[in-house]
């Protein structure tokens, strides 16, 4: 049985090879606007439009009269939250526990990141690199 199975799969892979693509008759140009500089940005809990989004003259976030147009459903924050830069950021990330992530997943809905973030943004000092900390860490 498995003599078979070899002989027609050996077939078949030479018949498949002899109806090759053959060349093409289509000569290849050079390019002409090559690559000069790829840039890779290696994101922590941002988006590439929580760093560029507002950038004037961006392909970024949807914006009418200065304001983001986008709207990202928040259910237990309200009804809507729009992208805006909120400078009391510390950058703190969202919790990271087992229970937070599948927080965040919803089930599969993925739209408990606001939700957690602002859970996250309600305790008080988050670290030594928070600068709301500095008074806690001068009495050092």
């Amino acid at each position: 049985m498995q003599h078979r199975f070899f002989f027609l799969a050996a077939l078949l892979a030479t018949l498949v090879s002899a109806c090759g693509g053959g060349s093409s008759s289509t000569a290849t140009r050079p390019v002409s606007n090559k690559i000069k500089h790829v840039v890779i940005i290696m994101q922590e809990n941002r988006s590439f439009d929580s760093y560029f989004g507002t950038y004037p003259g961006v392909d970024g976030i949807a914006m009418r009269d200065g304001q983001p147009v986008a709207c990202v459903p928040s259910g237990k924050s309200g009804p809507c939250v729009r992208p805006y830069h909120d400078p009391a950021d510390r950058n703190a990330g969202g919790p990271h526990t087992e229970a937070d992530a599948a927080a965040d997943i919803n089930s599969g809905k993925m739209d408990g990141f606001i939700d957690q973030a602002e859970k996250r943004r309600g305790t008080p000092c988050q670290g030594d690199n928070d600068p709301s900390c500095a008074a806690r860490l001068a009495k050092r």
